[in-house]
């Protein structure tokens, strides 16, 4: 994966989707695939994070109600990033609110390292197997960059 060389912050869209097996207990953690270029379609299990810029993490939709309800969490060379977001339950999609916004509090990840994106389930899944996806809304912020930031 290639990065510009930025003088200002840039905001990317990113898709992820989990797969959750028939039968998961809860607590099951299951590893995103992450699409990166929407146009190319590129797809990654872990997205190498740039040495010289910040990564901002501040809106996270789900795209269908869960099947499972869960948590998202971001990690870095596997080590948890801040808080587990959710839950994301059936009921809150239906009303609307399976958009996680972080606008007030983004997750700031610091430079360099392997990121991946995990869904810890609530609940035990049923018989069937499901798949949950993600819209993921991300800025990345030059390493000393000191003007406003604006999303």
């Amino acid at each position: 994966m290639s990065f510009v060389k930025p003088t200002a912050p840039y905001t990317q869209a990113w898709v992820a989707s989990v797969s959750i097996p028939a039968s998961a207990a809860a607590g099951y953690v299951a590893g995103a695939t992450i699409t990166t270029d929407l146009s190319s379609g590129t797809q990654y299990t872990t997205v190498p994070l740039p040495s010289d810029q910040y990564l901002l993490v501040y809106d996270v939709f789900v795209t269908a109600a869960p099947a499972v309800d869960g948590f998202v969490q971001f990690k870095v060379n596997n080590i948890a990033q801040g808080q587990s977001f959710g839950p994301l339950s059936q009921t809150q999609r239906t009303y609307g609110s399976g958009r996680l916004t972080m606008r007030n509090n983004p997750l700031v990840i610091s430079p360099s390292g392997l990121l991946s994106i995990a869904y810890i389930t609530a609940a035990a899944n049923g018989t069937t197997a499901a798949t949950q996806t993600f819209n993921i809304s991300v800025m990345f912020i030059p390493r000393g960059y000191k003007g406003p930031v604006v999303f």
